[in-house]
């Protein structure tokens, strides 16, 4: 998040929005979302020209107070995502995800400028992020169980996606 705020001072923005948080986000290059947009030949610097054209830029340094209502919304949402997807953190991954679910977002309206499918690209997120918790996830004990049992062909990869999805249905 200090690269969102760093974002912010950089374009003379006393506020972090979700424009904001986005630069901050994409500008990290060993992330997985900064990957998949290259992915896609969208850099940070397309981004945060797109920003300056939506939102202006201040030749003053000023201080960035907070955030606004829509950011924190934003950050609220990532968090409900990564639970759902039994995250014990908030990921990159996750707060692009909100993002791209908030449609009157400068954030939105900056990706939705690179001419690139959205729907596919949340896809993409989703799958990342659902697949970087399946090399993570270590299923409940009695689901192993119950797993092994059942089935003579037993592995421990099957038993994490099936549990996966269920909790993914669930919420």
């Amino acid at each position: 998040m200090n690269t969102a705020f760093d974002e912010a001072r950089h374009l003379g923005h006393n506020f972090v929005g979700m424009e904001h948080i986005l630069l901050g986000i994409v500008r990290v290059p060993d992330n997985r979302v900064s990957q998949l947009l290259l992915e896609h030949d969208i850099r940070v610097e397309d981004i945060r020209l797109e920003v300056i054209k939506l939102t202006g830029q201040s030749v003053f340094q000023t201080n960035v107070d907070g955030y606004t209502p829509r950011a924190r919304n934003c950050l609220e949402q990532s968090a409900r995502i990564a639970k759902m997807l039994g995250y014990a953190q908030i990921e990159p991954e996750h707060m692009m995800l909100a993002i791209l679910e908030d449609e009157h977002s400068t954030a939105y309206d900056s990706i939705n400028a690179m001419m690139i499918d959205l729907n596919e690209l949340k896809l993409e997120f989703r799958k990342t992020a659902e697949s970087r918790l399946e090399d993570t996830f270590t299923p409940p004990e009695e689901v192993i169980i119950a797993d092994v049992n059942k089935e003579k062909n037993w592995d421990k990869q099957s038993s994490k996606k099936r549990v996966l999805k269920m909790m993914i249905k669930k919420n």
